[in-house]
């Protein structure tokens, strides 16, 4: 236990606010993440391994993967998947295993026996015609009832469907937002890339296009830091204004959450952003965690306290001035107080503060003298955290699944929380994930 929690000490914050709606919402469908209904699970779990299989053994192995589990046991999610490759290999980068048509009528019987993830693509073969005759209205309805049930590719089709209007339907940009991010926080952060893309090319949005297209590569680099890093090199490129602040915000925040980046090249874009004009207080945020950390600037308690308070109408400024007070960093100690503030602020939402307190409740005193330790609420407030997006909270809460820290042991949803941090970019997930895998069963 304590080689994962150490080695992530230092790398606890993660910020997932952009648009005014705030934080990533936990789903109003369904049960807590990530726990799911045992088909939806096995489902996921299939996907999981169909995707350490393209990893290791490339399109042959995911390919004779398939084949061996579609002659052996044609469940629902088998024929999904098999329908998902076949209609879209590009996506998969693995050759069509069925004819459009097979393809077609294996999505039918999946979606038919309950597969969500079949539900998802029998809409977008309606929506698109592929394999037979289009019908957009019934993709639609296909594509929002699997979002509604917990499939994180749908939600963040469905959140790009609203936000351009599709289908003629009339532009949400709250709701769509709020679905793109929530199918973010669930490990699918492909409808983020598609709304960078669509509101910078004008698809949406109209002369708002590029606001919102800069917004959205922030939030995809803060998801997939390259993917949205250059995204936002491309509109600053353009001259998309705020586009070149962003950037260094956007690096600058991955440094200081313990993203893998050259020291030399963190303290650069630290320095970089000190000589911005910064008007978005979470450039200050930022900042402040750069000078009150140390790792890629002088530590200086004074200057990353006026940089937090300079940020002071933020959730993300008021935790770190409560935490620089449980600390003593810079200011009197008062750690009954600042501990009541932070469990505020992560009981509201903050994934910075449900995150940071996880893993404060894990070690108790040996990290903060007279801090109480308590594994049921770090593992409480660690799946907060990583539910609204923490990507440091989702190793942390797989170390939870995966040694039964606060809950019970369950290699299914350590597998499930690894996979995601492992597609997030996160060192030693793999090796994690490949280990509970192995246990990994659903009866």
């Amino acid at each position: 236990m304590r080689i994962c929690f150490r080695l992530l000490r230092r790398s606890w914050v993660l910020s997932f606010v952009l648009l005014a709606s705030g934080g990533l919402a936990q789903a109003a469908e369904g049960p807590l993440w990530p726990d799911a209904p045992p088909a939806q699970l096995k489902e996921e779990l299939f996907g999981i391994r169909l995707r350490m299989k393209l990893d290791t053994g490339g399109a042959k192995g995911a390919t004779k993967f398939l084949k061996a589990e579609l002659a052996r046991d044609p469940l629902p999610h088998t024929k999904a998947f098999v329908a998902w490759v076949s209609l879209f290999s590009d996506e998969w980068k693995i050759p069509a295993l069925v004819d459009p048509v097979a393809a077609r009528r294996l999505a039918e019987e999946a979606a038919a026996g309950g597969s969500l993830v079949g539900a998802d693509v029998l809409g977008r073969v309606l929506i698109e015609g592929r394999g037979g005759e289009r019908d957009v209205p019934a993709g639609l309805q296909r594509v929002e009832s699997a979002a509604r049930a917990g499939c994180p590719q749908a939600m963040g089709r469905w959140g790009v469907y609203l936000l351009e209007g599709f289908g003629g339907r009339q532009v949400r940009l709250d709701e769509g937002d709020k679905w793109v991010r929530r199918a973010a926080a669930h490990g699918a952060p492909a409808g983020l890339a598609e709304a960078a893309d669509g509101f910078a090319a004008g698809r949406m949005g109209g002369t708002s296009g590029p606001a919102f297209a800069l917004q959205y590569a922030v939030l995809l680099a803060q998801n997939k830091f390259s993917e949205g890093a250059g995204r936002l090199r491309e509109l600053a490129k353009k001259g998309v204004p705020g586009a070149d602040f962003y950037l260094l915000y956007a690096v600058v925040q991955f440094a200081n959450d313990g993203g893998d980046i050259i020291p030399s090249l963190g303290r650069e874009m630290v320095a970089a952003l000190e000589t911005k004009r910064i008007t978005d207080g979470r450039g200050w945020v930022e900042l402040g965690i750069a000078h009150l950390e140390g790792f890629y600037a002088k530590r200086d308690y004074p200057l990353a306290l006026s940089c937090f308070q300079r940020a002071a109408g933020l959730s993300d400024a008021k935790f770190f001035l409560a935490y620089a007070k449980l600390r003593g960093w810079g200011v009197p100690r008062e750690p009954h107080a600042a501990l009541a503030e932070m469990e505020a602020l992560a009981d509201a939402g903050n994934a910075r503060a449900a995150g940071k307190l996880g893993w404060l409740y894990y070690w108790g005193a040996s990290e903060v003298p007279g801090m109480p330790k308590d594994e049921a609420k770090a593992f409480t407030y660690l799946r907060q955290a990583a539910a609204g997006g923490h990507w440091v909270a989702l190793m942390n809460l797989g170390y939870c699944y995966d040694h039964g820290i606060g809950v019970k042991e369950n290699p299914v949803l350590a597998s499930k929380v690894y996979f995601e941090a492992l597609d997030y970019g996160v060192l030693g997930a793999k090796e994690r994930l490949q280990r509970n895998l192995a246990f990994a069963k659903i009866p």
